[in-house]
């Protein structure tokens, strides 16, 4: 997990018994950290504003990424499936950058303001958009509108190609079965449920948490 003391980023790591604080990497000039995503026990990446770098973890320690992108600004979601297949979304921007395992490229397959990524394989992934989402079947990104959506989707999540999820900066919930987005009633007003997130664990169970809130469906 990642946050903030205040001024300097923060790094706390579960190790099956008890969490304890990880040193950042040095030269990492971020006052928090805001997003990060790890695919394993010895790869990870971090990133935070208003750093234009990466953090990468070995395992061992946290350095900054000597293969890292050419950041114009700092990243502001990190989502993957594996060591080989980690995205990133550059705030401010149009771009999503695609790690391989071995070097960041530009997706130049798609050029949107994003703001969120999930999904649950590499031919199932989501993104988030103003008033739309992007989905990437493996080859190509295809856009949906969400016409009754309020913003920018904040949050996206699948655990299959028929059962994902997406919320807007007003809390606004969609829900995917497979073929078509639908508004989704969770009972909690817009005028609580902004910046609420979608976390699904599987097809039965799927999380929305924020601000406070925490709601289940079963």
């Amino acid at each position: 997990v990642g946050g903030s003391n205040g001024q300097n980023p923060v790094f706390m790591r579960y190790d099956g018994t008890s969490w304890k604080v990880q040193a950042q990497a040095p030269l990492f000039n971020g006052s928090a950290i805001d997003t990060m995503y790890a695919s394993s026990k010895t790869v990870a990446f971090a990133a935070g504003d208003p750093a234009n770098a990466v953090q990468r973890w070995d395992g061992t320690s946290w350095k900054l990424d000597t293969i890292q992108p050419a950041l114009n600004n700092p990243f502001t979601t990190l989502w993957g499936t594996d060591d080989n297949n980690v995205l990133g979304i550059e705030g401010l921007s149009t771009k999503l950058w695609l790690y391989n395992g071995a070097a960041w490229t530009i997706d130049t397959r798609i050029s949107a303001a994003l703001y969120s990524l999930g999904g649950s394989s590499k031919t199932d992934i989501w993104a988030g958009a103003n008033k739309a989402v992007w989905h990437f079947d493996g080859s190509v990104w295809t856009q949906t509108a969400l016409p009754l959506a309020t913003g920018t989707i904040n949050s996206v999540s699948s655990v299959s190609a028929t059962d994902a999820w997406a919320i807007d900066s007003l809390g606004v919930t969609f829900h995917f079965d497979g073929s078509a987005w639908k508004r989704m009633d969770t009972g909690i007003s817009s005028a609580s449920s902004a910046k609420l997130n979608a976390f699904s664990v599987n097809p039965k169970l799927t999380w929305l948490a924020g601000r406070g809130i925490l709601s289940v469906r079963k």
